[in-house]
């Protein structure tokens, strides 16, 4: 009989130094809490002695960060600076789940401050985004979207920190997010140093490289960091799988879940992991270009091997 899901539960999260997020739980008797205690002290010391940290690598103390695929566009009043609301995922569960608040905001101020939004949205012009006449965030809602919240070409990680205390409007003091950087996703056209040694072309001659662009029925294999966990508009769940170059992989099947030895409901995975992105992948995974139901271009399908349950 299976007696942690009976038990209170110790439960910690950390960083693996690979970058992957993992969490513990300790199962605990109410009567034996300090041998409970003892448990995860230990445990935690290994884990920290390992390489495991409290703080997600490449971050500073008190920072954090989050994959932005929504933003939203409103302007100051007083003189019409773009204000730009930062969206994270949605997440489950509760009448406000994780996605219903902005995760952090910014203010535009300088053309340099625009030019390195729109590069890492994606965005050719602030006015892509649609003008939300409001002069707070939006308060989203899960399934009614709003008709001026709009996903951005090319989801961008922003990290952010909290600042100093303030007081706010109700007399009662609060710490505001900070935004401190965002960080594209897509990757830099940065020369290495063998590009930097080649010799240069000559005059009248430019230096081309063939891109062979996939065609439909191709396979290919991908190595997946993260699962983002959608529903159809007929509320039919489906996965994205993401890979390593950011190639989204999409499946409808839980059964991919049994080829990476999972057992249980892909639900109760995503709720012990607290976030689908966070379950541990620990295999490629094939996947085959194919024509999108709807005729609107082409969509990498996962290939499901068959497995014995």
């Amino acid at each position: 009989m299976d007696t942690n899901n009976q038990l209170p539960q110790m439960s910690m999260a950390g960083y693996l130094p690979n970058g992957m997020k993992v969490f513990f739980t300790v199962p605990i008797a109410l009567d034996q809490i300090e041998y409970a205690y003892e448990i995860a002290l230990k445990m935690s010391n290994t884990l920290f002695e390992k390489g495991l940290t409290l703080t997600e690598p490449g971050l500073e103390a008190g920072e954090s960060k989050e994959l932005i695929k929504v933003v939203m566009r409103r302007e100051k009043p007083s003189d019409g600076t773009p204000i730009i609301d930062m969206y994270p995922e949605w997440g489950t569960g509760g009448d406000e789940p994780y996605g219903t608040y902005k995760y952090v905001h910014t203010y535009l101020n300088t053309p340099e401050q625009i030019t390195e939004f729109l590069q890492a949205a994606g965005l050719k012009s602030l006015e892509q985004i649609p003008l939300y006449d409001g002069q707070a965030p939006l308060k989203r809602s899960q399934g009614r979207k709003h008709a001026k919240e709009f996903p951005v070409p090319t989801p961008f990680f922003a990290v952010r920190k909290q600042g100093d205390e303030k007081t706010g409007s109700d007399g009662q003091p609060y710490r505001p997010w900070m935004l401190i950087r965002l960080e594209s996703t897509t990757p830099q056209n940065t020369p290495n140093q063998a590009q930097l040694d080649a010799p240069a072309q000559p005059k009248g001659k430019q230096a081309t490289t063939a891109q062979k662009t996939p065609q439909i029925g191709e396979k290919r294999t991908f190595e997946i960091v993260r699962i983002e966990t959608e529903l159809t508009k007929d509320g039919k769940p489906y996965y994205n799988l993401i890979a390593t170059d950011n190639t989204v992989i999409n499946t409808f099947s839980r059964d991919i879940f049994r080829t990476w030895g999972y057992t249980d409901d892909v639900t109760a995975i995503w709720q012990k992991a607290g976030h689908t992105q966070d379950v541990e992948i620990p295999m490629p995974v094939e996947a085959k270009l194919v024509e999108r139901k709807d005729k609107k271009g082409t969509v990498w399908a996962a290939i499901i091997p068959e497995v014995e349950f």
